[in-house]
């Protein structure tokens, strides 16, 4: 291995800087001065021939080059955690901590019963969920922000390793009142004139949404809601009609208070997702214990 020609307190100094987009900031979190800090950062710009930070009226900011090193230095810092975790894990038997994204489908029902099955085998594991729509929980995995994630669609990242762990199946719903509800039969021209209940543009669930109703999916009024409780619970208030998981729908479909919509169903598969050149050990115990504990899961959760 090649002799570096910057420090690793450099490589910490910088991502306090980034993160904070402040000197002081920056230098109160990783307990220095701030010219001690400006120094760091200056003698890491001259290490790597680029400049990192340039100075606003209001402060400091990013460079395009220093975006680009900031995300490499996460990437970096994580992997150089994995070296005292591997340790760890010889010394104590522990595993370390876990950083973990879901999508919200997963969030809601996939995962909690896979980590209850992971800490009765690993009970020290310290595990930090975080909850996105699946781009963004894929972007954050590949830039090492995240060790892993569950997401409800591909990555289709060259950084990331994916793993298929078990089927979802999105279904076309509208609350019992609404007028939908009440029609036997209902074309996807039929749900055109009514409002059509959105999550956000770009979510893995719009990208199959437009798949399941083809011209109304444009041609329906939307109403956004960024979050699927809140799409489901509007549902349920006769605002229009959803596309939601069939596993977050079951209850209220066989109470009634939602109707499923005589639309086809659409099957996605549930993901998992790390970086390729990841060897966390937290990781590579979560990942292995993934096949297994999913089919367990999948078969737990069948709504039928």
């Amino acid at each position: 291995m090649r002799s570096l020609g910057f420090s690793l307190e450099q490589v910490r100094t910088f991502i306090a800087v980034a993160s904070a987009q402040n000197m002081s900031r920056a230098a109160a979190a990783v307990h220095l001065t701030q010219g001690a800090v400006t120094q760091q950062v200056h003698h890491f710009e001259r290490a790597l021939g680029v400049q990192l930070v340039e100075r606003t009226r209001h402060g400091i900011r990013l460079t395009p080059a220093g975006s680009a090193v900031a995300q490499a230095c996460l990437t970096a810092a994580r992997e150089l955690e994995s070296i005292e975790e591997a340790a760890r894990l010889h010394r104590t038997m522990e595993i370390g901590a876990l950083r973990i994204g879901a999508g919200p489908t997963c969030a809601g029902h996939y995962l909690p019963p896979l980590l209850a099955r992971f800490v009765q085998q690993f009970p020290q594991v310290e595990i930090v969920v975080t909850v996105g729509n699946s781009p963004s929980v894929a972007e954050l995995v590949a830039s090492g922000q995240l060790d892993c994630g569950l997401i409800e669609g591909p990555a289709a990242d060259p950084k990331l390793e994916e793993r298929l762990l078990l089927q979802d199946e999105l279904v076309v719903v509208a609350g019992s009142g609404h007028p939908l509800a009440r029609s036997k039969h209902v074309t996807l021209a039929d749900l055109a004139p009514h409002r059509y209940l959105s999550r956000e543009p770009g979510s893995a669930l719009e990208h199959s949404a437009r798949e399941m109703l083809g011209d109304a999916y444009d041609r329906s009024p939307h109403l956004v809601l960024n979050q699927l409780d809140a799409v489901q619970a509007a549902a349920l208030s006769g605002l229009g009609y959803a596309v939601l998981p069939l596993v977050a729908a079951s209850r209220e479909l066989k109470e009634r208070t939602l109707v499923r919509l005589p639309v086809a169903s659409k099957s996605r598969w549930i993901r998992a997702v790390r970086r390729t050149a990841s060897r966390v050990p937290a990781v590579d115990e979560f990942w292995r214990f993934l096949p297994a504990a999913a089919e367990a899961v999948g078969t737990d959760s069948d709504p039928s």
